[in-house]
Order: C-alpha cells, then structure tokens, then sequence
C-alpha cells in the first residue's frame, strides 16, 4: 500500500483483522492476518491473481479504479464500464456505529 501511516491508524481496524484471522480464505490460512503487514500482503498476492486471470482472455473485462479518484470520476468509469448511467448515491449507511 502507498502513503505513510502512523501505528495509531492502522489500515484495518482490530476487528476485521480478528474476522480475517479466524477466517480460512484462500492464500491466508486461519491464524494469519492479525496485522497490517499480514493482510497487505495477503490482499496485494490476491490482486495479483485477479489481475493474472484477466489478462490476456478474449472478451474479458476488469475494472480498476482506487477509491481516492473520487465517487465523481469512479462513477465514470461504472457508467463507461458497464455502458449504463448509474443512480450515484449513499445507500449503506452505517446507523449502528
């Protein structure tokens, strides 16, 4: 991952590293996950796959866009991506936090 980060804001929060830990997924076995450096790792072994599977095939379509272009510039490309307009809006918001 890029940028720096301090050791007081961690890139995931303690209980999704808990849920990941205890999880088995494929490439991150039960037990491994509980720190950043793990699940960067992980997730970044994984992206390399995706990006593997798509490579290369006929009529295959992988969308990448990092959450920091913007909701503006992503819908964009969902829009150009998909070739539908989107109903861009904030659907999940979290009530119980």
């Amino acid at each position: 991952m890029e940028g720096p980060r301090s050791a007081a804001m961690p890139l995931f929060s303690a209980r999704l590293r808990e849920i990941l830990a205890s999880a088995v997924l494929p490439d991150l076995p039960s037990g491994v996950g509980a720190s950043d450096e793990e699940l960067v790792a992980w997730f970044e072994g994984h992206l390399t796959k995706v990006r593997q599977h798509f490579e290369g095939r006929e009529g295959s379509s992988l969308l990448e866009f990092a959450l920091e272009e913007g909701d503006e510039a992503i819908q964009r490309k969902l829009e150009d991506f998909l070739g539908v307009p989107m109903d861009w809006g904030c659907y999940n918001v979290t009530t119980w936090a």
